[in-house]
This record gives C-alpha cells, sequence and structure tokens, in this order.
C-alpha cells in the first residue's frame, strides 16, 4: 500500500498518506461556490450596506453595537468553518472583501459624519485599493497573495476604531478613538508594505521556477 502511494504521488510514504488524508478530510473542493463558509461571508457582506446606512443615522446605540459585533465576528466564525471544511477560491476573494467593505465603510461613514478626519480614511482606502489590484493581476499568473499576520492585525484594529466609536459607554472617547484610528493607518501601509515585499519574492519564485 505504502509503495503505491508513494509510486503515485512521488513523496514518502508516511507524507504522502498525510497528503491524502488531508485532502480527503475536506468536504469541499477549491472550486465550491456554495458552501458554509462562503454562505456566511456573503451574508456579511450583503447586511454591512443595511449596517452602514444605519450607521449614518445613528452614531451610537447598544443595537447598534451588538449587530456590528455580529458581523464582525461571523468573520471568525466563517474563517473556523473554511478551515474545517476547505477553502475555496470564492471563499479567498468575498471573505476579504467582505471585510473591507464593512472596515473603510465604517470609515467613511464616520468621515462623512464629521467624526474621524480625511486622510487616514483615504491612506487606508489606497492601501486596500492596491492590495485588490495586486491580487487580481497575480491571480493571472497563478500567484496567490494569503493574508498575512500584520494584516489580520490591522483588520482587527481597524474593526475596533468603528466598533469603539458606537460602544455607548466609550463613545465619548474621541481622543482614544483618534489613536486607533491613526493605529489602524499606520498597521494598514506597514502590513501593505509587508505584502508587497511577499508579493515580490512569490513573483521571483515563479519565475526561477519557470
Amino acid at each position: 500500500m505504502t509503495d503505491k502511494i508513494s509510486k503515485t504521488t512521488g513523496a514518502k510514504p508516511v507524507e504522502a498518506l498525510k497528503k491524502i488524508v488531508v485532502k480527503d478530510s475536506f468536504k469541499y473542493s477549491s472550486s465550491a461556490i456554495m458552501t458554509p463558509a462562503n454562505i456566511l461571508t456573503f451574508a456579511r457582506l450583503i447586511l454591512s450596506f443595511p449596517f452602514l446606512f444605519w450607521l449614518y443615522k445613528q452614531q451610537s446605540g447598544w443595537l447598534l453595537f451588538v449587530s456590528f459585533f455580529v458581523l464582525s465576528a461571523s468573520d471568525y466564525v466563517d474563517g473556523i468553518i473554511a478551515r474545517k471544511n476547505g477553502p475555496t477560491t470564492s471563499g479567498a476573494f468575498l471573505d476579504p472583501l467582505a471585510d473591507k467593505i464593512l472596515a473603510i465603510g465604517g470609515f467613511i461613514v464616520l468621515g462623512m459624519r464629521d467624526y474621524y478626519a480625511w486622510l487616514p480614511i483615504i491612506i487606508m482606502g489606497m492601501r486596500e485599493g492596491g492590495v485588490s489590484v495586486a491580487r487580481t493581476v497575480l491571480s493571472k499568473y497563478k500567484i496567490s497573495l494569503p493574508a498575512r499576520k500584520l494584516g489580520k492585525a490591522k483588520t482587527l484594529v481597524q474593526l475596533l476604531a468603528v466598533g469603539l466609536v458606537i460602544f455607548p459607554p466609550l463613545d465619548d472617547y474621541t481622543n482614544f478613538h483618534s489613536v486607533l484610528l491613526w493605529s489602524a493607518c499606520t498597521l494598514s501601509v506597514v502590513s501593505g508594505i509587508d505584502l508587497f515585499i511577499n508579493a515580490q519574492r512569490a513573483v521571483v519564485e515563479t519565475k526561477t521556477e519557470h
């Protein structure tokens, strides 16, 4: 049995067996679209729009905050489901898109309400746009840019910078909110640079392989 596996995969018997077990343990293939994780992500994306309209009309409140918390937490939940059932190409596109709409959309709404300064919001928006373009271009060459730790930290701080503004006990702490805003902006720039460096390495490695 192990000889057949090693001949088929070109790997050591134990390593090859692990690869087969891991692959077979996923319920969905990478090309699947209607998966539980993707459905949850798509729901977050769609529900973000009425939430942002609500945020424009009402600056804070417990129901508003709980709604934002549930939307934000769904990102963590769909990640767990995706890792259990198997990551998909569509999920890799939808998940960061939903995060961007909720976080950057929240900043834009708060900017329209003259609560946050526009400069850091514009910087973060340009960063997200640049990364999205880079991912789209690289995907044509079969090069993927997975989320990195700095990017995840950036998203967390962005969501905090929006969420704590509408958290009733802290909605008047404007200086604290500004610190979070500029921290999110700084992490956006640093994580963007880190991602582009990683993208450059991936391109070089791809050229070397060919």
